[in-house]
């Protein structure tokens, strides 16, 4: 159900811990909306639970353990719903293009995305 932000309202939400802290994982019965670390989570854990209960939420808990203990890792089979401006969505790709284990500036991102002056927004 989307919300009048043009964001979708998660069905579940399953906070994990890692050794980055605690994570949110939210999702909808078919894909991924989001996931946040406690700090900036939209939500407080108030539902907290720790046990994934959809295949889902196990795929996505288990992928993301394997890149906590620094195990290459992708994510390309888990089923994402990410809402945002044109220019999120461009920036969100370009990052997905970043091959593992290589970084890039900000202003490269901005370049990627068309909007080279863009280097703060990125």
């Amino acid at each position: 159900m989307p919300l009048k932000n043009g964001q979708i309202q998660p069905k579940r939400r399953l906070w994990f811990s890692s050794p980055l802290g605690s994570w949110c994982l939210a999702s909808t019965e078919a894909a991924l909306i989001s996931l946040d670390w406690e700090g900036n989570a939209r939500t407080t854990p108030a539902g907290f639970r720790e046990d994934p209960e959809t295949e889902l939420e196990r795929q996505a808990v288990a992928l993301l353990q394997h890149y906590f203990r620094g195990e290459i890792v992708t994510f390309d089979a888990l089923p994402l719903q990410l809402t945002g401006t044109p220019f999120q969505q461009s920036v969100w790709q370009s990052l997905a293009d970043i091959p593992y284990g290589e970084t890039r500036s900000y202003q490269w991102l901005a370049r990627q995305t068309l909007s080279p002056k863009a280097t703060r927004a990125a």
